[in-house]
């Protein structure tokens, strides 16, 4: 007597496996894929996989994806639906698809939907499980299904933001796991993800600004931020929250020197590093550069540019000058652009302003008046810590700099040195042409130094 063989599970390699978030696609868990003819079956398909095992009356149906038709033309092209579908699952259409009645469901147990999946996975309260949610979300709800009947595309809205709203939470439960478990990396592609669902989403670029601090990537984090004003600027209306700005100006502050008062040294500090008493020739050049500083103290002041090839002395030659500035009693600022700065908007002015101290800047504010101090606080926000520091035009950021520069050289001349500025932002640069086109009556002069083949055109 031949013994039987061991039972198998009634599904076992036949299981369908429904992929409906980011598209539709369908497969045998054997690997095979099921073709389905049009999009309005899919659609079907989708449609009873929401949940699974669930019966609907064959009149509902009607209505959702045939509402245009009489009831019997619906009934017909349901029917024709079902019978297609019968053909494509074979001899697992009799498992897989429940008609009782006057109704139809998909088996729960026959079916394997990603969607359903999701929502099971996004309850865990382990990072190996939310992960593989995260996973899971595609994109929307049966996305680029081209089916235009409004009761199927009314539910498919309120489906789509359900499930939407199940992986941004599955997410944000993610990111705050990662970041307490310090896996940082991983948090940053968690918060980058958030922030593709919702560029709104304002708490995580706050925690991309201070992953990316923590990991020391400062160039990411300003970035971050300005991403964030300008996501939240051009799309409501709206301004980063104190939060955001506390973290803004973490980041800054970790840039420069821990005291925020009058440093002096920085241009000091890079004179001496130029080595400037080793500058052999450039005589003209020397001479030229003398001239404009002497007008500038005279008050007829201008923009020079220094510019070169790689290794030419064009620093030594700033440094040059900025020695005997000093010598002669000007203050000197110093602002370096550097090329993995180029996204952070007017580093280098800010910089620049900052080594006069908060004690030096904010009097000059002060007689400005606060619409040009308002303008002022977005380039340096430790002028006013509390107040919303906006995006907006750069115009009036340009009239209040300039103006700030015009009252800072009225006791005293300044010599305002922007270093590499071939690797400058396209503000920066502007702000540049903006004011030499004012300071031919200033005690102000500027001096920039660039390498030519390295400037845009």
């Amino acid at each position: 007597m031949t013994r039987p063989g061991p039972r198998r599970a009634p599904f076992a390699g036949r299981r369908l496996a429904l992929t409906l978030l980011g598209g539709f696609h369908a497969r045998f868990e054997s690997g095979a894929s099921l073709d389905i003819p049009t999009h309005k079956y899919r659609a079907l398909v989708g449609y009873l996989a929401m949940p699974p095992g669930r019966a609907h009356p064959r009149d509902k149906l009607v209505a959702l994806l045939w509402g245009d038709l009489s009831r019997a033309q619906g009934r017909t092209r349901l029917r024709q639906a079902i019978l297609a579908l019968r053909r494509s699952l074979g001899r697992f259409a009799a498992p897989a698809l429940a008609i009782e009645g006057d109704t139809v469901a998909l088996r729960e147990e026959a079916v394997r939907v990603d969607a359903a999946e999701l929502r099971r996975f996004a309850r865990a309260r382990d990072i190996a499980t939310l992960e593989r949610a995260a996973q899971l979300y595609g994109g929307d709800l049966l996305a680029g299904l081209p089916v235009r009947e409004a009761p199927f595309e009314e539910w498919l809205a309120g489906e789509r933001a359900r499930l939407a709203d199940v992986a941004m939470q599955a997410l944000r439960r993610l990111l705050a796991m990662q970041q307490t478990a310090g896996e940082l990396d991983a948090a940053v592609q968690t918060a980058r993800r958030l922030l593709t669902l919702d560029p709104l989403h304002e708490a995580a670029h706050q925690a991309l600004i201070g992953l990316y601090q923590r990991l020391g990537r400062r160039a990411d984090a300003l970035r971050q931020y300005e991403t964030c004003l300008d996501a939240l600027a051009q799309q409501i209306g709206a301004e980063p929250d104190a939060e955001t700005r506390r973290l803004y100006l973490e980041v800054l502050r970790a840039g420069v020197p821990a005291s925020a008062e009058h440093d002096d040294g920085q241009a000091a500090a890079w004179i001496q590093s130029l080595g400037t008493s080793r500058l052999i020739g450039r005589a003209t050049e020397r001479a030229r550069l003398r001239e404009a500083l002497e007008a500038a103290v005279q008050g007829r002041g201008g923009v020079v540019v220094i510019t070169g090839e790689a290794g030419m002395g064009k620093s030594r030659l700033a440094g040059d000058l900025a020695e005997h500035a000093t010598r002669c009693g000007a203050r000197v600022l110093l602002g370096q652009c550097h090329e993995t700065d180029q996204i952070v908007a007017f580093s280098p002015w800010a910089e620049a302003l900052r080594q006069l101290g908060i004690r030096a800047i904010a009097p000059l504010c002060e007689a400005l008046g606060p619409a040009r101090r308002r303008e002022l606080a977005r380039l340096l926000p430790e002028l006013a810590p509390d107040a919303i520091v906006s995006g907006g035009e750069p115009l009036p950021l340009f009239d209040a700099v300039t103006a700030f520069l015009e009252q800072l050289s009225r006791p005293e001349p300044v010599v305002l040195v922007l270093e590499d500025v071939h690797w400058a932002d396209e503000m920066t640069v502007r702000l540049l042409a903006f004011l030499g086109r004012r300071v031919a009556r200033w005690r102000l002069l500027v001096v920039a130094t660039a390498r030519h083949e390295d400037l845009d055109d």
